[in-house]
């Protein structure tokens, strides 16, 4: 049901990410996220 939303642009998960950094910079990440600095962080891999 939500995939199905995405797919026809109904849904905007994208705009829910604040960050995205690769696996290289993971701790930075939680410490982004701890803090409070952003709200959610996609882990690339």
């Amino acid at each position: 049901m939500l995939a199905e939303q995405y797919v026809r642009g109904r849904l905007d998960l994208n705009g829910l990410i604040s960050e995205r950094l690769p696996l290289e910079r993971i701790n930075e990440a939680i410490t982004h996220v701890r803090e409070g600095a952003v709200a959610r962080t996609v882990i690339t891999f």
